[in-house]
């Protein structure tokens, strides 16, 4: 699971309100006619941070429309981002590229220098996970500057262990640990734990994924510890420590399927079912509530 955006959403919806002079820092008058676009660019962040993409993306949408009636270049850019980083956690990759090319684009005219570097670093990120790392690096080879926006240092320390770099990657992302805030931890310490497990290090990449657990739990990020947990199985899985590994396993079901994350448990349930026959444990129950989560049926889900 790709889990992270690669700075906190929440905080790009802040940016969108800041004054752009000088002098006495007031909050502009936003119109009428745009507070509505705000209001569904808040609801979005609040959706997406929960694991809630699907809600999240029809918050987006409509923010774009708000923002698109309004003429303002700056929030259909963000939309788009935001939007595209919905369609990336909801596996609909072509969309996913194609909603941060073009918010790069329109932020590039604008000047906005931030903004399109998170759009490319997303667009980066996203053509890893379609395994099309040589336009990955082809694009990253091309800024420059990179080394002054930490939003390339996750998708850079991808390409290094592909480049069978692993050291490098491993360096990569322990420095950057330095002084990150809690959204960028867990997701440096998320990828370490896959670079630390691709190579079976999988003590270490358990202890990886756990500091990444404890800040996904803490600020309520249930999508992101649906995929912790499914790590740390896989972790215990390498250690044969099977029956750990199915309790992760089952929590991360079960979150997934109270988050609508269908695609996730069908992707992880042949390891779920095996894991259950390696440690003995009865399935049927929460083969039950994930079956009527997934329906829709769940009387207070955290997408209600």
């Amino acid at each position: 699971m790709k889990k992270y955006s690669l700075i906190p959403l929440a905080l790009l919806a802040f940016i969108i309100l800041l004054p752009s002079c000088g002098g006495k820092k007031e909050m502009p008058v936003i119109p009428e006619w745009e507070q509505q676009a705000h209001r569904s660019l808040r609801h979005g962040n609040a959706a997406y941070h929960k694991g809630c993409y699907l809600l999240a993306s029809r918050y987006y949408q409509a923010a774009l429309e708000g923002f698109t009636t309004a003429d303002n270049t700056y929030g259909t850019a963000l939309a788009l981002n935001n939007l595209g980083n919905t369609f990336r956690m909801r596996h609909q990759y072509d969309d996913a590229l194609a909603c941060y090319e073009e918010a790069g684009q329109r932020a590039s005219r604008r000047g906005e220098k931030n903004l399109e570097m998170l759009s490319t670093a997303n667009r980066i990120s996203l053509l890893l996970d379609m395994n099309r790392a040589d336009e990955a690096a082809s694009i990253l080879e091309k800024i420059a500057d990179r080394e002054t926006f930490p939003v390339f240092r996750r998708p850079e320390a991808r390409l290094l262990d592909l480049s069978a770099r692993q050291k490098e990657a491993e360096e990569l992302l322990k420095t950057a640990l330095h002084g990150a805030g809690p959204v960028e931890k867990a997701g440096l310490y998320f990828t370490l734990g896959n670079i630390l497990l691709e190579q079976n290090r999988a003590e270490e990449a358990r202890e990886a994924f756990i500091k990444a657990l404890g800040l996904d739990k803490a600020a309520g990020r249930f999508g992101a510890t649906a995929s912790d947990l499914m790590a740390l199985a896989r972790c215990d899985f390498l250690m044969e420590n099977y029956t750990e590994a199915y309790d992760s396993a089952r929590r991360a079901m079960e979150i997934w399927s109270l988050t609508g994350a269908a695609h996730e448990v069908a992707e992880h349930k042949a390891f779920f079912m095996e894991l259950s026959e390696k440690s003995g444990a009865d399935t049927s129950l929460s083969l039950h509530f994930i079956k009527i989560w997934l329906a829709g049926r769940a009387i207070a889900g955290p997408c209600d």
